[in-house]
């Protein structure tokens, strides 16, 4: 009986064999969570920091229109009359 496996002998359940064998990987257990902590931040912080889509050339025309647009208002808002130029007199 002293040729027989580990594995094979008896005396011990399948239980107990179970709990020697998680006992020899347990580090690699308590070492994966923080491994996969980092490696999850670290694929968060690549994403982020991606830089920003290019904008078309469509985008950027209308966009500078639009900014030429607000520069000039129409004229019939303006305010009627002379405006003083110190804000602080009253005409």
């Amino acid at each position: 009986m002293e040729n027989v496996p580990g594995l094979l002998r008896r005396g011990r359940s399948f239980a107990q064999r179970e709990r020697r064998n998680l006992a020899h990987v347990a580090w690699a257990l308590w070492l994966a969570v923080p491994v996969a902590g980092t490696v999850v931040v670290a694929i968060w912080t690549w994403w982020r920091a991606r830089p920003v889509r290019v904008a078309t050339s469509a985008e950027t025309i209308a966009a500078h229109r639009a900014y030429l647009a607000a520069l000039a208002p129409p004229a019939d808002l303006l305010p009627a009359g002379p405006v003083s130029p110190d804000p602080m007199r009253s005409p």
